[in-house]
């Protein structure tokens, strides 16, 4: 194999996208949901939402619904790769 065969297939292993650690979907509305619950002392009534992927930072944002007592939240997260949750706003307790 020559060198430059070699070297373009270990830059293509290194840079592909299934190299780089990245949280699910899924584990992203999950940890939103825990936050978003612990924040509020409340419970989900409803499965979070990946609203978009920020493509420079990779972060997702990602919007919970809590219920706490007869109040309903819209909560909006950030999710960054390795799944660390950072609150952006929240949305006023309605009925």
């Amino acid at each position: 194999m020559s060198k430059i065969a070699y070297f373009s297939l270990l830059m293509s292993v290194f840079f592909s996208a299934s190299s780089f650690a990245e949280c699910r979907d899924l584990d992203a509305k999950q940890a939103a949901d825990r936050v978003a619950e612990n924040y509020y002392q409340g419970r989900v009534f409803k499965q979070g939402m990946v609203l978009k992927k920020h493509l420079p930072s990779h972060r997702k944002e990602v919007v919970s619904y809590i219920q706490r007592g007869e109040y309903y939240y819209s909560v909006f997260l950030w999710v960054d790769q390795e799944c660390q949750v950072q609150i952006i706003k929240q949305s006023k307790g309605k009925y």
